[in-house]
């Protein structure tokens, strides 16, 4: 079939709109020549998120820029992003996968909470801290591989994952925060590393499945339930 000289035109501006189309789905903030997500107004569905927009890299989605999205079913962030603002993707109920680039290295206070559908989250290297509450009550979450390089288990992390059976916990991590695991009622085991030196309040409560938990001897705080599951 011949392309004529009108399909061509029209391809050509396609091509051309197709950059300003994308552009409109965003609000968004320019800052020293980088660019930070604040809203999202696109189609439902599988979102992947641009590297650039008006011509300069997206390092940031902000705070709350996805909140209460109930369409969006899964996110791709590409590497040129480092930073999860918070609540960027509070209640997120719809969203049930969420793939991530080698580039993040924080994730804000509730980036995920209450993302009930959230089964499935592909973590990279890069990441350094998450923030308290960051998953807190994603429901349908089962399991979770932490990367080497978290220090810290913030509070409530994980609080409310109920489906959450086994967490791997890295060698990097040194304290495991209040509330930490509160309520994932389906852990069966856990194996808490040497350098860990504390382990905050209620950090297991509510943990009835827990029936047995690897304590190192490094621990010189701990939560007073801990010797309840062990």
């Amino acid at each position: 079939m011949k392309t004529t000289i009108r399909d061509a035109a029209i391809l050509y501006l396609l091509l051309l709109a197709a950059p300003k189309m994308l552009q409109a789905q965003y609000a968004y903030t320019i800052n020293a020549g980088t660019v930070t997500l604040t809203h999202y107004s696109g189609p439902s569905g599988a979102v992947t998120i641009p590297g650039t927009l008006a011509g300069l890299p997206v390092t940031s989605i902000g705070n709350a820029a996805f909140m209460g999205n109930p369409t969006v079913t899964s996110v791709t962030i590409p590497g040129s992003i480092t930073n999860i603002g918070i609540d960027a993707f509070y209640t997120c109920n719809g969203l049930t996968n969420v793939i991530m680039s080698n580039g993040v290295t924080t994730f804000g206070a509730g980036a995920f909470g209450g993302c009930t559908k959230l089964a499935g989250v592909t973590i990279p290297a890069s990441v350094t801290n998450i923030g308290q509450s960051a998953f807190a009550s994603c429901i349908s979450l089962t399991n979770f591989t932490l990367p080497l390089g978290i220090t810290s288990l913030a509070a409530s992390v994980f609080s409310g994952c109920s489906a959450l059976t086994s967490v791997t916990i890295p060698g990097s991590v040194t304290s495991v925060e209040a509330s930490a695991f509160n309520n994932c009622s389906s852990l069966t085991n856990l194996t808490i590393p040497a350098g860990v030196t504390s382990i905050g309040d209620s950090a297991f409560s509510g943990c009835a499945k827990l029936a047995s938990a690897i304590i190192p001897n490094s621990i010189t705080r701990s939560s007073p339930e801990i010797n309840l599951v062990l």
